[in-house]
């Protein structure tokens, strides 16, 4: 698919459902989810900052974000 093809419906329903016969979008958020536990682990091991506290809230969101 071209990138001057994103507009045609029909291919972009194309790419979706080989994306989906693939498992990509299965795979993606199982990947998703271990790196989000790995950040989280990562990040309990730092001393308490704004900062840690911010990058906490920025992947909570993106895990709410999802839902």
């Amino acid at each position: 698919m071209k990138l001057k093809d994103h507009n045609n419906p029909a291919k972009v329903q194309e790419i979706i459902t080989k994306v989906n016969r693939s498992g990509g979008i299965e795979y993606a958020s199982r990947k998703m989810e271990a790196l989000i536990k790995e950040a989280l682990e990562m990040l309990s091991q730092e001393k308490e900052s704004v900062y840690k506290d911010a990058l906490i809230d920025l992947v909570t969101y993106s895990v709410e974000r999802r839902k």
